[in-house]
């Protein structure tokens, strides 16, 4: 930049006491800008679980495919569920990986949307799709 002589060296020292105000905004701005990127990426990660003693899974692999159960305990460090079968002749309880298990939603439960466009919304499921 140029140096301008007399009343002009107030308003650059203006525009700058007014860019450092507003630079923590500018960060701020930053960090919205990113999170809003990453909402449509997946947000469960490794290490956070979103089984809960209760919920009702299906197994997706292995010699109890399809098998519906309802989880007891869930450990996180070791990722593994205690589960016990859901209205089968099994009624032992049984240990299974975390990653072999999927939600079991079935029509006509009640949910609670818990992320995404449609956060915090509550509702019946008419039909599920298999996937």
């Amino acid at each position: 930049r140029q140096r301008k002589t007399g009343g002009e060296d107030d308003a650059e020292e203006d525009e700058d006491a007014l860019l450092e105000q507003y630079a923590p905004n500018a960060h701020f701005l930053k960090e919205l800008a990113d999170q809003i990127e990453n909402l449509g990426e997946d947000e469960t990660k490794e290490g956070v679980n979103s089984l809960l003693p209760g919920d009702l899974v299906q197994v997706t692999a292995g010699d109890m495919r399809n098998l519906i159960a309802r989880i007891v305990s869930v450990n996180d460090a070791t990722r593994v569920a205690r589960i016990v079968p859901y209205n089968n002749a099994l009624t032992t309880e049984m240990s299974m990986e975390v990653d072999l298990l999927v939600k079991y939603i079935f029509p006509g439960a009640h949910v609670k949307v818990v992320a995404g466009r449609y956060m915090g919304q509550t509702g019946r499921v008419v039909s599920v799709k298999s996937a």
